[in-house]
């Protein structure tokens, strides 16, 4: 709660001119009004920003679990991913990563 709260009224006391020049998900939900006439308020404002955080942490919880177990029911796939990521440097860039074809494949 605290971490949405922040965030809300940090925007909230921007200029409403630069709060509009924003693309940001939260600047769009802000500059829209209730059946009221009014601006969302803060509360719901936050369950917005928890629903999309929350969202993506399952989504990707998920994604992860249903990869690990997958792997380890097919240990064929799993030597296949391991000869495909053995000589990565530490911190691979993004286009290293891209070039993964078995591993983007799984995920």
């Amino acid at each position: 709660n605290d971490f949405s709260a922040d965030i809300i009224t940090r925007r909230r006391a921007e200029p409403e001119a630069e709060r509009a020049q924003r693309c940001d998900l939260l600047s769009r939900f802000m500059a829209l009004k209730g059946n009221d006439g009014k601006p969302l308020s803060d509360n719901f404002l936050r369950d917005i920003i928890m629903n999309f955080m929350i969202a993506g942490r399952d989504t990707t919880a998920n994604a992860m679990s249903w990869a690990c177990y997958r792997l380890a029911i097919h240990p064929e796939v799993t030597q296949k991913v391991l000869a495909e990521v053995k000589d990565l440097p530490s911190e691979p860039d993004y286009d290293t990563v891209k070039a993964l074809g078995y591993t983007r494949a799984l995920f």
